[in-house]
């Protein structure tokens, strides 16, 4: 009588399991730095369209005499339409950690698409305030733009009934953003803001930096003003400088200057002593301030 062996082939299920559990453990081990490889490259992106829009701050200062661009409404809201033709790209003034999406908007019964724009022009810079700070709104009038903000991140208000007046959106087709021109009594342009307040000139939006704080007191206005007490990005946010580089920052190392709005300033002498950029050069060692210097 012949025999007939069989050869097993393949995995038992103890096998089976144990290389599962294995796969498993991997898998929970290298999530975090999976996670934190896509944040980096999101940062970097960020980083990337900063960099993209300080170009065209740059090429806009070179064709109206140096100066920065004060928006639609001339106090800095609308400025990314005015920098859009430089830009030439949507892409370049949406953050990939910003949520917001396109709104619809009608005006004078023109419908408009406003796309996100995730950045706020710093608003000491934009005229008319910038003439209390004793020198014009261009580099060339900065003793230190390395150290200045011109852009920093933002993000909407996401509240209950929203409209496109709550986002950070704005109609990039035309340099003066007309479909964000005042509708009734709401407008919608892109951001103006001093590092703890921001506004596309009819609703407040969100600090996407985390809390800031100067050398008087600590800001902490929670969810109405901050996205939370860190930044988007790694717990920082990415700054644009009035010179053109990018830096990332946490929010402790940014000064808001010494705001004091109780106080009402008669002169160009009296804004400066009350508006400077507090603890820039003090022992507090901030890196950069909204402040112009």
């Amino acid at each position: 009588m012949t025999s007939v062996r069989c050869n097993r082939s393949g995995f038992t299920l103890i096998e089976l399991t144990v290389v599962i559990g294995i796969v498993a453990v991997l898998v929970v081990v290298t999530r975090p730095f999976a996670s934190a490889a896509h944040e980096s490259s999101r940062r970097s992106s960020c980083q990337s369209n900063e960099r993209q829009l300080a170009m065209a701050f740059i090429q806009y200062a070179q064709d109206f005499d140096g100066n920065w661009p004060s928006g639609a409404s001339g106090t800095g809201n609308g400025w990314a339409g005015s920098v859009y033709p430089y830009a030439k790209s949507d892409g370049a003034f949406q953050c990939p950690d910003d949520p917001t999406g396109p709104q619809l908007r009608t005006v004078d019964d023109v419908n408009y698409v406003l796309k996100p724009v995730s950045y706020a022009m710093n608003w000491a810079l934009s005229y008319p305030l910038c003439r209390f700070w004793g020198h014009g709104s261009s580099v060339s009038h900065m003793t230190d733009p390395t150290r200045t903000v011109l852009l920093y991140e933002i993000t909407g208000s996401f509240h209950a009934g929203l409209s496109a007046s709550d986002f950070n959106v704005a109609d990039l087709s035309t340099p003066n953003e007309a479909g964000g021109a005042p509708n009734g009594y709401d407008s919608c342009y892109s951001a103006k803001g001093t590092g703890f307040f921001a506004d596309n000139s009819y609703s407040n939006l969100r600090q996407a930096t985390g809390f800031v704080r100067n050398s008087q007191r600590h800001f902490d206005y929670g969810p109405v003003t901050f996205t939370g007490r860190y930044g988007r990005h790694q717990g920082g946010a990415n700054y644009l400088a009035c010179d053109g580089h990018v830096k990332w920052l946490r929010a402790e190392s940014v000064s808001i200057g010494a705001f004091v709005p109780q106080i009402k300033p008669t002169t160009a002498q009296d804004h400066l002593s009350v508006f400077q950029a507090a603890g820039t050069h003090s022992p507090e060692n901030w890196t950069m301030t909204y402040s112009p210097i």
